[in-house]
């Protein structure tokens, strides 16, 4: 019986909301025929002589009054009957002209968000399990009502890589389905929405048949996935991007025959987030102080205070900070002081790299923390026994204290117990033409006669490809060669035209450096007033340059980074001759130092501004290196691989200590060269990556570090305003539901609802009943 109620039921459904009370509405039309019938076996018929006189009058009218009775009866059944038909919400599915029972199946097509902050708590839930057990429940109802319903399931972390494509819900699939919406997990890596929303709109429009689609998308509604511009964005920018997701949700809810956003969102926005993680230094060197930068958001709507900050190195003892207070929606940035362990002097091995890490403690004074992933951040600390710097020396002198890089080379690499953190190579003009430059990352030319075109080209790959160069003039420089070659019209290496040599030969006369840039790194030990160091250097004679263009196209840009040429001190001539002229070129950098390095032509190598000046000018040419092994998550992990000393097959263990092979592959244009690259795409998960490469004359593996890291912004837990984004969305058919009530959209599928004509007839019915009623009894 309960089965034949059920399948009666379940047929009524397909094209009504509420079968059950037509049904009654049907038992109701029949109450005034059976109150008749119930109201005549209460009276018993007697005839009586006087009646019949009357009775022979009625005769003559009986079948016109019973047919006006008939007429008024059926209108007031056909209104109960419309009534109840109005509250069982009767509707059309858009394919009817297919057939009622084919149309009536849906496609539920799901989105569920499962970026990093769904997990953010609420006492022991998170807006992910939440979001599972609202899917899984209606899975779960839909099955039970034998609704022939299919689902497709979307994550926006791999959009277009659907985890279910319809999936037919019934009995026999609705474990495995719920397993696979319960086995979600919260993504590591980006899960931006707008490109989620943009994949949905491509799988909707798809279509099969007169298959009706609706589709749902669960999400915690953050403010920084729905209010799509920047932070600081104009609101010119913020309409445009507000108007590109409105756009694609329009396009979507138009393709879908409904269009459901359910907010899952916990309201709990109270977080502390490590939002960066670096090095002051470009890079670590062994046994050299390092300042190691950790930044600290208080995400929350409270002032946070008495924060703690951990550093910890490997498995050593972690270093404690705390700050005082972090204002609500601001940063506090903690420095910590670390020096890594010296390297033996007696290996010239490889250093292994340490892997740091930095926590923020949570549950502080004045501040929860409901998201713990963004609590860890790591840095992969790829430590160097110095900065590789070579010198090619253009008057290698064998007397002593008159080679050309001599007072460099102190600078550079002072004798003695103290580390300068620079591991300097010198070679000659010759040695320098076979020489890889690939083991270096700061090259200085010291007064070098020429370089071959040859030379030249293999120079400017190597500063495009991140290289610092510092070229140095002097009194054996060929002019014609170098402007040929290394100028080249403005587009080489060299940023400005040689001209000639100025100043006075003699050296009874001298002009002093006169810094523009006082914050340049180089020029930074000349800076403030009255400074000593300014008087005291005096140079006699330099080389003349010209800018191509003119100096007026001198910018400063080249210190942000950016193409274009700056001057960052200049000489206190009558002209303001150029002393230093930086040039950017791809993604390394170009420095011309317009008098030699050694003591020929000025006393600046006697002075102590001159070694603090060549260790910054080293260390600013030089690529940082020492963020070189942090990503983010999701992003490929990529190494370049010398086959001439390691083997191609290489291994990834990844953060859970598990493995996956990897190999080195050539490049487009690397199949003739012996530098292969190795990618991986499988850094989905924070933590470390270590690449162990196996080289060809050793049995032991080499490791190289990599970390992954969430995005800074994801601790942003604060959710978008409803209200306004209906406002927003106005105009789209899209309809905003919370996740508690996500349940009740089992039934809402491509339904045309006829209730407004069932009103119209309604209406109709009771007022001509109304005016038939008040004839018929007119005429009696």
């Amino acid at each position: 019986m309960g089965a034949w109620l059920s399948s009666i039921g379940g047929w009524f459904g397909t094209w009504m909301f509420n079968p059950w009370v037509l049904l009654g509405g049907a038992i109701l039309v029949a109450s005034p025929l059976l109150i008749h019938l119930l109201n005549r076996q209460r009276f018993q018929i007697i005839d009586w002589a006087a009646m019949d006189f009357l009775l022979e009058a009625e005769k003559r009218n009986r079948y016109r009054v019973i047919l006006e009775d008939i007429i008024l009866l059926l209108l007031r059944c056909l209104a109960v009957l419309l009534l109840g038909l109005l509250l069982a919400r009767p509707f059309l599915p858009t394919g009817l002209t297919a057939g009622l029972l084919e149309t009536a199946s849906y496609e539920r097509i799901i989105l569920i968000d499962n970026s990093l902050s769904m997990t953010a708590r609420s006492g022991t839930r998170t807006a992910i399990t939440d979001a599972q057990r609202h899917v899984t429940d209606l899975i779960g109802s839909l099955a039970r009502n034998d609704t022939d319903d299919s689902i497709t399931l979307l994550i926006t972390s791999q959009p277009s890589q659907p985890l279910l494509r319809g999936e037919r819900i019934d009995d026999d699939t609705v474990d495995d389905l719920v397993r696979q919406v319960e086995n979600i997990e919260a993504s590591d890596a980006p899960a931006p929405l707008d490109a989620a929303l943009l994949a949905l709109e491509k799988t909707v429009a798809v279509r099969q048949g007169e298959l009706n689609r609706v589709v749902y998308i669960v999400t915690d509604l953050r403010q920084r996935d729905w209010e799509t511009a920047p932070a600081g964005a104009s609101e010119e920018d913020t309409a445009d991007s507000q108007g590109a997701l409105a756009a694609t949700l329009d396009r979507l809810s138009r393709q879908a025959n409904g269009c459901y956003i359910v907010d899952v969102g916990s309201g709990q926005t109270s977080n502390l987030a490590i939002a960066g993680f670096d090095a002051e230094e470009k890079a670590l060197v062994a046994g050299v102080p390092a300042r190691l930068n950790v930044t600290v958001r208080n995400h929350g709507p409270q002032d946070a205070g008495n924060v703690e900050v951990r550093l910890t190195a490997g498995e050593s003892v972690p270093l404690i900070e705390r700050v005082d207070t972090i204002r609500s929606q601001q940063e506090a940035t903690v420095t910590f002081n670390y020096t890594f362990r010296k390297a033996p002097l007696d290996s010239d091995s490889q250093l292994p790299p340490v892997p740091l890490r930095a926590e923020v403690v949570t549950g502080r004074e004045g501040c929860e923390d409901f998201l713990s992933a963004d609590d860890t951040r790591y840095f992969a600390a790829r430590v160097v026994r110095g900065l590789p710097v070579l010198v090619v020396d253009g008057d290698p002198s064998a007397v002593f204290g008159r080679r050309e890089s001599f007072f460099l080379a102190r600078a550079l690499a002072p004798p003695g117990d103290a580390l300068s953190g620079i591991a300097l190579d010198i070679v000659t003009e010759n040695e320098f033409e076979s020489l890889p430059l690939e083991n270096y990352q700061v090259v200085f030319l010291a007064n070098l006669y020429r370089l071959t075109a040859e030379q030249c080209q293999k120079l400017e790959k190597w500063v495009r490809a991140g290289g610092g160069l510092a070229i140095a003039l002097g009194d054996q420089i060929d002019e014609q060669l170098y402007n040929e070659t290394l100028y080249a019209g403005g587009k080489g290496l060299l940023p400005a035209q040689l001209i000639g040599i100025r100043g006075d030969e003699s050296e009874r006369r001298w002009v002093h450096l006169r810094v523009d840039q006082a914050q340049h790194p180089v020029m930074r030990v000349f800076d403030g007033e009255n400074n000593p160091f300014l008087d005291a250097v005096l140079v006699f004679r330099w080389w003349q340059v010209e800018l191509s263009g003119g100096e007026e196209i001198a910018t400063q840009t080249a210190i942000a980074g950016q193409q274009g040429v700056s001057i960052p001190a200049r000489y206190t001539d009558a002209e303001g001759s150029p002393a230093l002229v930086e040039q950017a070129l791809g993604d390394g950098r170009v420095v011309l130092i317009t008098t030699p390095v050694d003591g020929d032509w000025t006393n600046w190598p006697a002075d102590p501004s001159y070694v603090v000046s060549m260790q910054q000018l080293a260390r600013y040419l030089a690529p940082p290196t020492s963020a070189a092994g942090n990503l983010s998550a999701g992003a490929p992990i990529a190494y370049p691989v010398d086959l001439t000393r390691y083997q191609r097959e290489a291994v990834i263990r990844l953060p859970d200590e598990s493995t996956q092979p990897v190999q080195a592959e050539p490049g487009d244009q690397q199949e003739s060269s012996t530098l292969w690259g190795i990618e991986f795409s499988g850094a989905v998960q924070r933590g470390f990556y270590r690449l162990e490469l196996t080289p060809k004359l050793a049995d032991e593996t080499e490791p190289v570090l990599f970390a992954a890291n969430i995005a800074p912004d994801e601790g942003d837990l604060r959710q978008a305003d409803v209200q306004q984004l209906k406002r927003q969305f106005k105009d789209v058919p899209v309809q905003f539901v919370s996740g508690s009530a996500s349940l009740s959209l089992e039934a809402v599928g491509a339904k045309w609802e006829i209730w407004p004509w069932i009103v119209g007839a309604l209406l109709g019915v009771l007022a001509l009943e109304q005016v038939l009623g008040w004839a018929f009894g007119r005429n009696r």
